[in-house]
Protein backbone atom coordinates (compact mmCIF):
# COMPACT_ATOMS: atom_id res chain seq x y z
CA UNK A 1 0.00 0.00 0.00
CA UNK A 2 1.28 3.50 -0.77
CA UNK A 3 2.29 5.15 2.57
CA UNK A 4 0.65 8.75 1.65
CA UNK A 5 -2.96 6.98 0.95
CA UNK A 6 -3.15 5.02 4.17
CA UNK A 7 -5.75 6.30 6.07
CA UNK A 8 -3.58 7.17 9.06
CA UNK A 9 -1.50 9.45 6.93
CA UNK A 10 -4.15 10.94 5.59
CA UNK A 11 -5.33 12.00 8.98
CA UNK A 12 -1.81 12.67 10.13
CA UNK A 13 -1.66 15.16 6.56
CA UNK A 14 -5.04 16.57 7.40
CA UNK A 15 -4.32 17.33 11.27
CA UNK A 16 -0.49 19.22 10.06
CA UNK A 17 -2.54 21.27 7.74
CA UNK A 18 -4.93 22.56 10.74
CA UNK A 19 -2.09 22.77 13.18
CA UNK A 20 -0.10 24.69 10.58
CA UNK A 21 -3.29 27.18 10.03
CA UNK A 22 -3.55 27.35 13.66
CA UNK A 23 -0.10 28.52 14.18
CA UNK A 24 -0.22 31.09 10.95
CA UNK A 25 -3.48 32.79 12.66
CA UNK A 26 -1.46 32.80 16.53
CA UNK A 27 1.06 34.24 15.13
CA UNK A 28 -0.58 37.12 13.29
CA UNK A 29 -2.79 37.93 16.40
CA UNK A 30 0.64 37.90 18.14
CA UNK A 31 2.83 40.12 16.48
CA UNK A 32 0.59 42.15 14.65
CA UNK A 33 1.30 46.21 14.95
CA UNK A 34 -0.66 47.68 18.36
CA UNK A 35 -3.87 48.73 16.98
CA UNK A 36 -4.48 52.85 16.54
CA UNK A 37 -4.37 54.08 20.24
CA UNK A 38 -4.21 50.90 21.82
CA UNK A 39 -2.37 50.85 25.03
CA UNK A 40 1.46 49.20 25.05
CA UNK A 41 3.43 48.15 28.29
CA UNK A 42 7.14 49.81 28.55
CA UNK A 43 10.19 49.55 30.31
CA UNK A 44 11.90 53.02 30.30
CA UNK A 45 15.09 55.04 31.65
CA UNK A 46 15.06 58.82 32.49
CA UNK A 47 18.29 60.47 33.31
CA UNK A 48 19.99 63.73 33.50
CA UNK A 49 23.75 63.34 31.48
CA UNK A 50 26.01 66.37 33.09
CA UNK A 51 28.51 67.15 31.37
CA UNK A 52 32.33 65.80 32.37
CA UNK A 53 30.03 63.92 35.62
CA UNK A 54 28.40 60.63 35.76
CA UNK A 55 24.58 60.49 34.80
CA UNK A 56 21.79 60.44 37.66
CA UNK A 57 19.50 57.47 36.24
CA UNK A 58 16.37 56.29 37.00
CA UNK A 59 14.67 53.46 36.09
CA UNK A 60 10.32 52.24 35.65
CA UNK A 61 7.48 51.08 33.40
CA UNK A 62 4.51 52.15 32.45
CA UNK A 63 1.96 51.59 30.08
CA UNK A 64 1.78 54.30 26.97
CA UNK A 65 -1.11 54.83 24.38
CA UNK A 66 0.44 54.21 20.89
CA UNK A 67 -1.16 55.84 17.78
CA UNK A 68 -0.06 53.96 14.25
CA UNK A 69 -0.16 52.99 11.17
CA UNK A 70 0.43 49.85 10.66
CA UNK A 71 3.85 49.41 12.39
CA UNK A 72 4.78 52.71 11.82
CA UNK A 73 4.76 54.71 15.33
CA UNK A 74 3.05 58.39 14.68
CA UNK A 75 2.53 58.77 18.36
CA UNK A 76 2.89 57.91 21.80
CA UNK A 77 1.13 59.59 24.96
CA UNK A 78 2.63 58.95 28.37
CA UNK A 79 1.00 59.20 32.34
CA UNK A 80 4.12 59.24 34.69
CA UNK A 81 5.79 55.67 35.48
CA UNK A 82 9.33 56.82 36.40
CA UNK A 83 10.18 58.99 39.61
CA UNK A 84 13.23 58.80 41.65
CA UNK A 85 16.18 60.53 42.99
CA UNK A 86 20.54 60.16 42.87
CA UNK A 87 23.48 62.03 43.53
CA UNK A 88 26.66 62.52 41.86
CA UNK A 89 30.35 64.15 43.52
CA UNK A 90 31.80 66.31 41.49
CA UNK A 91 35.64 65.72 41.17
CA UNK A 92 36.31 69.04 42.47
CA UNK A 93 34.87 71.47 44.20
CA UNK A 94 32.28 73.72 42.05
CA UNK A 95 31.36 77.78 41.87
CA UNK A 96 29.20 78.37 45.21
CA UNK A 97 31.45 75.85 47.04
CA UNK A 98 28.82 72.50 45.08
CA UNK A 99 30.46 69.61 46.33
CA UNK A 100 27.91 67.30 44.29
CA UNK A 101 24.65 68.02 42.08
CA UNK A 102 21.76 66.32 42.98
CA UNK A 103 18.20 65.60 41.39
CA UNK A 104 14.75 64.41 42.36
CA UNK A 105 13.12 63.52 39.03
CA UNK A 106 9.43 62.50 37.94
CA UNK A 107 8.15 62.06 34.53
CA UNK A 108 4.93 63.99 33.96
CA UNK A 109 1.88 63.32 31.30
CA UNK A 110 2.27 64.51 27.63
CA UNK A 111 2.64 63.44 24.23
CA UNK A 112 5.34 62.82 21.81
CA UNK A 113 5.33 62.79 17.77
CA UNK A 114 8.15 60.15 16.93
CA UNK A 115 7.97 61.83 13.25
CA UNK A 116 9.73 65.16 14.42
CA UNK A 117 12.86 64.90 14.23
CA UNK A 118 13.69 68.33 15.22
CA UNK A 119 12.08 70.20 18.78
CA UNK A 120 8.79 70.70 18.63
CA UNK A 121 5.72 72.15 20.91
CA UNK A 122 4.27 68.63 19.78
CA UNK A 123 7.09 66.74 21.99
CA UNK A 124 6.04 68.38 25.11
CA UNK A 125 6.56 66.23 28.45
CA UNK A 126 7.47 67.67 31.50
CA UNK A 127 10.07 66.24 33.71
CA UNK A 128 8.93 67.85 37.35
CA UNK A 129 11.47 67.68 40.38
CA UNK A 130 14.42 69.71 41.47
CA UNK A 131 17.96 69.80 40.81
CA UNK A 132 19.86 70.13 44.06
CA UNK A 133 23.26 71.78 44.08
CA UNK A 134 24.78 69.98 47.31
CA UNK A 135 27.25 72.75 48.85
CA UNK A 136 29.71 72.33 51.53
CA UNK A 137 28.41 69.01 53.33
CA UNK A 138 28.60 65.31 51.99
CA UNK A 139 24.92 63.94 51.34
CA UNK A 140 23.15 66.89 49.84
CA UNK A 141 21.82 68.17 53.78
CA UNK A 142 22.32 72.06 52.51
CA UNK A 143 21.31 72.44 49.01
CA UNK A 144 20.20 74.83 46.54
CA UNK A 145 16.96 73.80 44.98
CA UNK A 146 16.35 74.43 41.50
CA UNK A 147 12.84 73.75 40.36
CA UNK A 148 12.43 71.73 36.95
CA UNK A 149 9.67 72.68 35.47
CA UNK A 150 6.92 75.98 36.62
CA UNK A 151 3.76 77.10 35.77
CA UNK A 152 2.15 74.00 36.78
CA UNK A 153 4.26 72.17 34.01
CA UNK A 154 3.77 74.45 31.63
CA UNK A 155 7.49 75.57 31.08
CA UNK A 156 10.39 73.16 32.03
CA UNK A 157 12.77 70.57 31.01
CA UNK A 158 10.91 68.79 28.30
CA UNK A 159 8.92 71.49 27.42
CA UNK A 160 10.54 74.74 26.95
CA UNK A 161 11.37 78.17 28.61
CA UNK A 162 13.76 79.33 30.97
CA UNK A 163 13.02 79.27 35.20
CA UNK A 164 15.03 81.18 37.58
CA UNK A 165 16.02 80.53 41.25
CA UNK A 166 17.07 84.07 43.47
CA UNK A 167 16.88 87.32 42.38
CA UNK A 168 16.01 89.15 45.62
CA UNK A 169 19.96 89.05 46.40
CA UNK A 170 23.23 89.05 44.50
CA UNK A 171 22.41 85.48 43.00
CA UNK A 172 20.00 84.74 40.48
CA UNK A 173 20.21 81.31 38.97
CA UNK A 174 18.47 80.08 35.54
CA UNK A 175 17.56 76.93 34.41
CA UNK A 176 17.13 77.18 30.34
CA UNK A 177 14.81 73.94 28.51
CA UNK A 178 13.37 73.06 25.56
CA UNK A 179 10.96 70.12 23.92
CA UNK A 180 12.12 66.39 24.07
CA UNK A 181 13.79 65.64 19.89
CA UNK A 182 14.53 62.65 18.41
CA UNK A 183 17.19 64.64 16.32
CA UNK A 184 20.24 66.72 17.92
CA UNK A 185 20.24 68.65 21.19
CA UNK A 186 23.06 71.37 21.21
CA UNK A 187 24.42 73.42 24.13
CA UNK A 188 26.82 75.95 24.41
CA UNK A 189 29.14 76.51 27.28
CA UNK A 190 28.87 80.11 27.19
CA UNK A 191 27.44 81.78 24.07
CA UNK A 192 27.62 80.71 20.34
CA UNK A 193 29.94 83.67 20.08
CA UNK A 194 32.86 83.05 22.14
CA UNK A 195 34.21 80.12 20.02
CA UNK A 196 33.94 77.33 22.02
CA UNK A 197 33.06 73.87 21.06
CA UNK A 198 28.66 73.93 21.40
CA UNK A 199 28.01 70.15 22.86
CA UNK A 200 25.40 67.56 21.32
CA UNK A 201 23.71 64.69 22.04
CA UNK A 202 21.72 62.60 19.55
CA UNK A 203 17.82 61.15 19.79
CA UNK A 204 16.62 58.10 17.59
CA UNK A 205 13.84 55.68 16.69
CA UNK A 206 14.01 52.00 15.56
CA UNK A 207 11.56 48.81 15.74
CA UNK A 208 13.30 45.64 16.66
CA UNK A 209 14.82 44.56 14.20
CA UNK A 210 16.61 48.36 13.64
CA UNK A 211 13.84 49.39 11.31
CA UNK A 212 13.09 52.78 11.59
CA UNK A 213 9.12 52.45 10.13
CA UNK A 214 8.63 49.46 12.67
CA UNK A 215 8.82 50.97 16.27
CA UNK A 216 5.26 50.52 17.23
CA UNK A 217 6.24 46.86 17.21
CA UNK A 218 6.75 45.02 20.65
CA UNK A 219 10.78 45.54 21.02
CA UNK A 220 10.46 48.86 19.32
CA UNK A 221 12.52 51.43 21.15
CA UNK A 222 12.68 55.56 21.23
CA UNK A 223 15.27 57.60 22.69
CA UNK A 224 14.94 61.19 23.09
CA UNK A 225 16.41 63.91 24.47
CA UNK A 226 16.77 67.58 25.52
CA UNK A 227 19.01 70.15 26.28
CA UNK A 228 19.29 71.71 30.42
CA UNK A 229 21.37 74.29 31.28
CA UNK A 230 22.12 76.26 33.91
CA UNK A 231 23.55 79.64 34.55
CA UNK A 232 24.76 82.47 37.33
CA UNK A 233 26.01 85.20 37.47
CA UNK A 234 29.12 83.86 38.87
CA UNK A 235 31.02 80.51 37.70
CA UNK A 236 30.83 78.20 34.73
CA UNK A 237 26.86 77.34 33.59
CA UNK A 238 26.08 73.81 34.72
CA UNK A 239 25.75 71.51 31.20
CA UNK A 240 23.90 68.66 30.96
CA UNK A 241 21.17 66.54 28.42
CA UNK A 242 18.15 65.34 29.98
CA UNK A 243 17.24 61.78 28.36
CA UNK A 244 14.22 59.01 27.86
CA UNK A 245 14.62 55.65 27.00
CA UNK A 246 11.49 53.88 25.94
CA UNK A 247 11.43 49.91 25.04
CA UNK A 248 7.90 48.84 23.88
CA UNK A 249 7.50 45.07 25.39
CA UNK A 250 4.75 42.74 24.57
CA UNK A 251 1.57 42.88 26.43
CA UNK A 252 0.69 39.88 28.81
CA UNK A 253 -2.32 38.32 26.40
CA UNK A 254 0.26 38.90 23.67
CA UNK A 255 2.77 37.18 24.80
CA UNK A 256 0.58 34.62 26.25
CA UNK A 257 -0.65 34.37 22.78
CA UNK A 258 2.98 33.77 21.33
CA UNK A 259 3.56 31.05 23.93
CA UNK A 260 0.28 29.19 22.68
CA UNK A 261 2.00 29.12 18.95
CA UNK A 262 5.45 28.16 20.46
CA UNK A 263 3.06 25.10 21.84
CA UNK A 264 1.28 24.34 18.47
CA UNK A 265 4.85 24.37 16.59
CA UNK A 266 6.15 21.68 18.79
CA UNK A 267 2.83 19.68 18.86
CA UNK A 268 3.19 19.77 14.91
CA UNK A 269 6.86 18.85 14.93
CA UNK A 270 5.74 15.48 17.26
CA UNK A 271 2.67 14.95 15.19
CA UNK A 272 5.12 14.72 12.30
CA UNK A 273 7.56 12.41 13.47
CA UNK A 274 4.82 10.05 14.76
CA UNK A 275 3.20 10.09 11.20
CA UNK A 276 6.65 9.56 9.89
CA UNK A 277 7.32 6.64 11.88
CA UNK A 278 4.10 5.10 11.45
CA UNK A 279 4.70 5.34 7.41
CA UNK A 280 7.36 3.77 7.63
CA UNK A 281 5.73 0.93 9.52
CA UNK A 282 2.78 0.78 7.10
Amino acid sequence: MDPRTHPRCVRGARGGSLARWFVWVLSLIALAPAARSEPTAWLGTLSIEFVRLPPIEIQGHGVATLQTTGARLDGVMLSGGLSGSGTVAMPSVGGLGTISVGAELELGSGSLDPQLSGMSADNRLPVAGVLKLCMFFPGCGLHFPLDLTGDAGARGVGVGGQLTAGGAGALRISVDTAPWTLGTALLWPRAPASGETVLSAHGWAHGPNSLTQSTALPGGQLSLVTPVQVASQIGHPWLSFARLHLHFVPEPRRAALLGVGCCALLLLGGLRRRNSVRAGKG
